[in-house]
């Protein structure tokens, strides 16, 4: 993790705080929603930790496919190699929403998985605004 961006390190630790955040927050309306029924606290919690940390993997190997994208002198190689890059990440979260929509009613919650995913996106917005400085290019 030491070789990566300082933006992405910025933008990982939006994501396991905001994941930090729903886990609470979710668990405060479980327990006003369902007050005798703690049965969805342990799916909730592991659904924020799945996705979120499905997204923290996500936003690694989205920078390592851009920086080896854009090292690489063919530019036809290049479109290919980050296409099929981008193939895998989105095959992946296919693959976590299947499991995670086979297993919602017995171990996890699948609401709480796609807020997990959503993460990546949320912790990108709050770092840019947050961060009103354009990033400068070398």
């Amino acid at each position: 993790m030491s070789n990566l961006s300082a933006t992405a390190k910025v933008i990982i630790r939006n994501i396991i705080i905001l994941g930090a955040v729903e886990v609470v927050l979710g668990l405060i309306l479980i327990l006003f929603a369902a007050f005798f029924s703690t049965s969805l606290i342990p799916g909730h919690i592991i659904g924020i930790i799945v996705g979120s940390g499905a997204s923290v993997f996500r936003l690694i190997h989205l920078e390592k496919s851009i920086n080896k994208s854009l090292a690489m002198q063919d530019k036809t190689a290049s479109v290919r190699y980050f296409r099929l890059r981008y193939f895998l990440r989105a095959l992946m979260t296919v693959a976590i929403l299947i499991v995670s929509f086979l297993l919602h009613p017995y171990f996890v919650n699948i609401v709480s998985v796609l807020i997990g995913l959503s993460n990546m996106m949320i912790g990108a917005y709050i770092f840019k605004l947050f961060n009103k400085e354009e990033p400068k290019v070398e």
